[in-house]
């Protein structure tokens, strides 16, 4: 369980996770940033988003970045 975006990197980067559920309003880093770092943290963890920021624009923006699925709180 991480409680913002450097301890959510820290677990993938470390082997710890194979599916991250991230919300993208998170103290710190973005949701958006934590999964462009994992492209190279940890590229083989997959994220399922689970977010109140359900725009067009901040779906595709996740979906751009490697997300696998979008689901609106």
């Amino acid at each position: 369980l991480a409680h913002d975006g450097e301890s959510a990197l820290r677990a993938c980067a470390a082997g710890e996770v194979d599916l991250l559920v991230l919300d993208l309003g998170l103290p710190g880093l973005s949701g958006l940033e934590v999964l462009q770092r994992l492209r190279t943290a940890a590229p083989t963890v997959r994220t399922l988003i689970f977010s109140a920021q359900c725009t067009e624009q901040t779906v595709q923006a996740a979906f751009g970045l490697g997300a696998a699925g979008f689901v609106e709180k």
